[in-house]
């Protein structure tokens, strides 16, 4: 059983940060659940245009996760590999979207084939 985390002020001041995640209306949160926003959209990396540069730390701040999380979805391949800039990991919006976009065409070819070979094996 998953159980939310509360995540306060001190936590974020020792990792560094002055402040946790902020939702889209830029109140303290989660950015993925702010007021008038969907529940698991993250409209900052649609918004943002595709050269735009993200570091890890911010990355991690748009899914509102640990940056150790978005090391392991790259390492998983949910993510793109990043390449270094200034030693710092970094993708730009366009390749993240564009990976997300072959995986979701992958799943979908993937459904396609299940689907017709369903269809040839039923009686």
């Amino acid at each position: 059983m998953y159980r939310k985390i509360q995540t306060s002020e001190r936590h974020w001041q020792a990792r560094g940060e002055a402040e946790g995640p902020r939702t889209a209306t830029g109140e303290p949160g989660r950015s993925d659940l702010g007021e008038g926003v969907l529940p698991g959209v993250v409209a900052e990396l649609g918004e943002l245009g595709p050269g735009a540069v993200i570091t890890e730390a911010g990355l991690a701040r748009m899914f509102g996760r640990h940056p150790a999380s978005i090391k392991r979805a790259v390492s998983r391949g949910e993510l793109p590999r990043p390449c270094k800039l200034l030693g710092a990991p970094t993708w730009t919006a366009g390749a993240i979207v564009k990976h997300l976009e072959a995986r979701l065409a992958q799943v979908q070819v993937e459904a396609e084939k299940l689907a017709a070979k369903v269809q040839k094996l039923r009686p």
